[in-house]
């Protein structure tokens, strides 16, 4: 507001901004005030006369139906009119609700085409209505949409809804490797693990959900799968889990890190993918170092105890991704490593191993967990290799930006803990223990990595078609199932211990890389590694992916075969008439992901591959059972767990709670590890994120230590579970 004098002139402008300082929009205006306009001030307001709000699920069962909560606001001084409409569509039908309100769960009375409705509003007032809804497509995406017409305009509304098949989902992943690299032509077959019909003759269930299955084929030159399919990789898109603490966040900033590795070391790498990378990355430091201690460790949740495991983990995480190419967008302080280092080497015991804190005796990874071992005079020793190797691996990463005296407290205790682990080899028999001793002793170059590798090459397993691996327990090989003299390629179940056979034998495979290079048997390793994939972009957990990834990174800067790779695929699916797919994989195109739907989901998945290099193909699929005997359960039963669920009698149920109740049941270990127990919540219902923190906080579990909310569900993090039952 301002005052104009006789003969005088405004100008008034508008410009709109970037953040980076570029103009998107310019407005200007001359005023020319007048003597008789001095006191006459003109107001101006920008409230809109009307408006209408939606919201509604966005994610739905097929035979759900659906309320959308409209919400009409009249903010003008007299009455309005205003006329509802649902559009007609052949995605969705409108739901009558007959008189007393009553509506038929399974038989409501449905009908199509435009649906209106007339509102009266009162001047200044605002109303609530409910327009029900029910999605008629089987599965997929829809959108519903919503007019409102009033003698002042006309608003349009489009709300989305993604309609999944009924049933519990499983999911079935087959991965292989295409190797061209001294052949010119390649067969592979993938059998898709669902029938063509659900119906099982003479019984009273069924295979799966009608119209609640889906797949998709991937193909992509690069080994460690497709490069960035979402900026930033999380492990929703990784993993297809959530994941809240410091370890999930690390992991996180590590897939990032390490993709960007694998595509700078294969000269893939483009400045406008790095950039917008490492800006989404520096968001996930920030909140990894929203647990860190002036100290120098690092906490997995608010409530929880600092871990000498977590502090070494996260700080070779740091050191990979501190890199100077990108030193100007994302950059770490030495004073952080300098800090952890100082405070891990207060965990050394005298004979040079490396112990946990007194809070964790079972180990946020059970895989550092010590034993207790019987020796040769029959005394009891307690040891912890793997703990030692892991903190040494570490050592040695950030040894070089340590600073002050503690690099030198640093280098004395890693010739302790290389002498310890030197000291231990010859009683080692865990191929876990031996795949990262061997591993650190050689990236020490200690004096006994040539006997350690001699005890790495002899403790290996291999499948039939000769693939070696490193495990605790024997991992089972790709089923092949053989058709007209054809081998159809199975989909892999999850197993029990594979994420620690991943995780063992991608150490043993840069050990392998060190010390030879390029052999045929590195390459055998990555043919093993690529069939036990479970995900496009990951293995089975966080530590193996991570690990792999950095195996496979080196491994692919080694081999050099993106220059060479100019590979023709052909997809055929004899199911689907007339779908054939080629794909042209080269130097241009190899980390790109190629995704192709697959139509009708049985049969098998045909794969011709010509031309030279390499390439991975991985299908994926998912259906819905509603017959408890083929749920996907684990080999080993490791959870005990019962839930009930109370439904409120009033307002149409429209709260409810539950009850769930759990325990661990292995007597080895004692106790769980980190562990994740996810609801899916009914569709409509939701819980605030701060009303479930405000759960947690109050102590109702004494092993619970963080929440995670998404429409539709609902993840509790437990530091561990142990074998007496609890319940909250």
């Amino acid at each position: 507001m301002a005052s104009l004098e006789a003969r005088s002139s405004l100008q008034w402008t508008c410009q709109l901004l970037q953040m980076s300082g570029t103009s998107q929009v310019s407005l200007s205006a001359e005023l020319q005030a007048s003597p008789q306009s001095t006191h006459q001030l003109q107001q101006f307001s920008s409230t809109r006369p009307f408006m209408m709000h939606a919201e509604g699920p966005t994610v739905c069962r097929h035979g759900e139906q659906i309320g959308l909560r409209l919400l009409l606001l009249n903010n003008e001084p007299y009455e309005m009119f205003v006329v509802l409409t649902l559009h007609a569509s052949p995605e969705y039908k409108f739901v009558h609700v007959e008189e007393g309100g009553t509506v038929t769960s399974y038989g409501a009375r449905l009908s199509g085409g435009d649906h209106q409705h007339l509102v009266y509003l009162p001047a200044g007032a605002q109303q609530h209505v409910d327009m029900p809804v029910a999605p008629v497509v089987e599965k997929g995406d829809i959108a519903v949409t919503v007019s409102a017409m009033t003698q002042v305009g006309r608003i349009e509304l489009v709300h989305n809804i993604t309609v999944l098949g009924e049933g519990a989902m499983v999911n079935k992943h087959t991965a292989v490797y295409l190797d061209l690299k001294n052949k010119a032509l390649v067969l592979q077959y993938l059998d898709i693990y669902v029938e063509e019909s659900p119906i099982i003759p003479y019984q009273p269930w069924r295979r799966y959900v009608y119209g609640s299955t889906s797949g998709y084929v991937t193909v992509t030159g690069g080994i460690i799968g497709p490069a960035f399919p979402t900026i930033p990789l999380t492990a929703g898109s990784v993993l297809r889990r959530e994941l809240k603490g410091t370890d999930g966040r690390i992991f996180e900033l590590a897939v990032n890190i390490w993709t960007l590795h694998y595509l700078r070391l294969t000269n893939q790498l483009k400045w406008d993918i790095t950039k917008q990378v490492l800006e989404e990355v520096n968001v996930i430091f920030a909140q990894v170092m929203k647990r860190f201690d002036k100290k120098g460790w690092f906490k997995n949740w608010d409530s929880s105890q600092p871990s000498v495991w977590l502090t070494s983990w996260v700080i070779r995480i740091f050191k990979y991704a501190s890199f100077q190419d990108w030193e100007n967008l994302f950059y770490i302080e030495p004073q952080i490593f300098t800090r952890s280092i100082e405070r891990i080497l207060k965990f050394q015991t005298e004979t040079g191993s490396f112990a946990e804190t007194t809070w964790y005796h079972d180990p946020l990874d059970t895989k550092m967990r010590g034993k207790c071992v019987t020796n040769f005079n029959n005394s009891v020793q307690y040891r912890n290799i793997t703990l030692t190797a892991h903190i040494l691996i570490t050592i040695h990463e950030v040894m070089h930006i340590v600073q002050g005296s503690i690099r030198t407290e640093a280098a004395k205790a890693s010739i302790k803990a290389v002498r310890y682990l030197e000291h231990q080899l010859s009683s080692m028999t865990d191929p876990y223990e031996i795949a990262i001793t061997t591993y650190a002793l050689t990236l020490c170059n200690s004096i006994e990595k040539e006997f350690a590798f001699n005890l790495l090459h002899s403790s290996r397993l291999e499948v039939a078609d000769g693939l070696p691996y490193w495990s605790r327990v024997p991992v089972p090989e790709t089923r092949i199932r053989y058709e007209n003299q054809r081998p159809f390629i199975c989909p892999r179940d999850y197993e029990t211990d594979v994420s620690v056979a991943v995780e063992a034998t991608s150490y043993a495979l840069m050990v392998y890389l060190m010390r030879e290079g390029i052999t045929i048997i590195p390459e055998k390793i990555v043919q093993w590694l690529t069939s036990v994939r479970m995900g496009n972009s990951a293995f089975i957990s966080t530590m193996d992916t991570v690990i792999a990834l950095q195996a496979l990174t080196e491994y692919a800067f080694r081999a050099r075969l993106k220059d060479i790779t100019d590979v023709s695929i052909t997809l055929e699916l004899p199911s689907s008439a007339g779908f054939r797919k080629t794909v042209h994989v080269d130097n241009t195109s190899f980390s790109e992901l190629q995704m192709f739907e697959i139509p009708d989901v049985w049969g098998h998945l045909n794969i011709i591959a010509k031309g030279s290099g390499q390439a991975v193909v991985q299908m994926d699929v998912s259906f819905g059972v509603d017959y408890e005997g083929f749920k996907e359960l684990a080999k080993i039963e490791t959870f005990s767990l019962e839930v009930k669920e109370f439904y409120s009698t009033f307002r149409n149920k429209s709260s409810i709670t539950i009850q769930s109740c759990f325990q661990w049941l292995l007597e080895d270990p004692p106790m769980s590890g980190l562990s994740v127990l996810e609801y899916e919540l009914p569709t409509g219902y939701n819980l605030l994120e701060s009303e479930a923190e405000s759960l947690v906080q109050s102590g109702l579990h004494p092993t619970l230590r963080d929440v995670k909310t998404i429409e539709g569900k609902t993840f509790w993090f437990f530091e561990h579970i142990t074998r007496d039952w609890t319940c909250f």
